[in-house]
């Protein structure tokens, strides 16, 4: 009979050991990322604006968060097969059509602001004076950046597109291409790495022919949704949005 109650007392004790170990961890949350975007992604992808965001937002929930990242293609799909409980950076529209249950996209997280940018001097009027120059965008962008670059890009003789944004500056700088096409962020920060002191603006001319891109967090759960929104807000008011701007240069 003793033995019985040292085994029962034995069992209630890892049973609270557990459930205290259980809610220190706290719920996790995974989170779909495309490839590494710095500022907003680091290459080391545990860092980067969207990242801290999204940790601080969910970390004063108790929640834990990973994120798993691959291809456009690949998240998405996870995402639709609810493999994922939220996904980042892709149009809101195109996950509502790509998921067959209802989506929550949240607040906007960040707006990309794709431009056209050509070395210091070089002045384009419209979209029409690429014709002729040698042409790098950023992975898709004959397709995200609507039907008249999508079918102004078919009548470019030199037309390229590249995953590694890093790789515009050098050329521009190297002047193996004439125009580069890209979000100013990410840009300005590949710009930096390469100026070092000297200012991106003294080398470089951008042209918003472009409109912003806002993109969100999309979520398979609206009580998530609710979270972030309500969280994202304070951290506005809070001061730490702002902070976030200047220590990633993000304007």
């Amino acid at each position: 009979m003793e033995n019985m109650k040292s085994l029962i007392t034995i069992v209630f004790i890892l049973f609270k050991i557990n459930f205290a170990l259980a809610q220190d961890q706290g719920e996790r949350i995974l989170i779909g990322l495309s490839a590494a975007s710095p500022p907003y992604i680091m290459k080391d992808r545990r860092s980067g604006y969207e990242i801290e965001i999204i940790r601080e937002i969910f970390e004063r929930h108790k929640y834990k968060v990973d994120f798993f990242f691959a291809p456009n293609k690949r998240i998405i799909e996870k995402f639709a097969q609810k493999n994922l409980d939220a996904i980042v950076n892709i149009d809101n529209d195109f996950i509502r059509k790509a998921t067959p249950t209802k989506v929550y996209p949240s607040e906007t997280l960040v707006t990309f602001k794709n431009i056209v940018i050509t070395m210091k001097g070089k002045k384009l009027k419209d979209l029409n004076s690429l014709l002729g120059k040698r042409v790098l965008g950023f992975q898709n962008a004959r397709v995200l950046l609507g039907k008249d670059f999508k079918k102004l890009s078919s009548q470019l003789k030199y037309y390229n597109e590249t995953t590694n944004q890093e790789t515009q500056v050098m050329m521009l700088l190297r002047g193996r291409i004439d125009v580069a096409i890209s979000d100013q962020g990410i840009f300005n920060y590949f710009a930096k790495l390469h100026l070092k002191d000297k200012k991106v603006s003294d080398h470089f001319d951008f042209h918003p022919f472009f409109g912003q891109s806002p993109r969100s967090i999309i979520f398979h759960s609206k009580k998530l949704q609710e979270i972030f929104n309500s969280e994202l807000q304070k951290l506005k008011n809070e001061g730490i949005i702002r902070d976030l701007n200047e220590k990633y240069s993000i304007h």
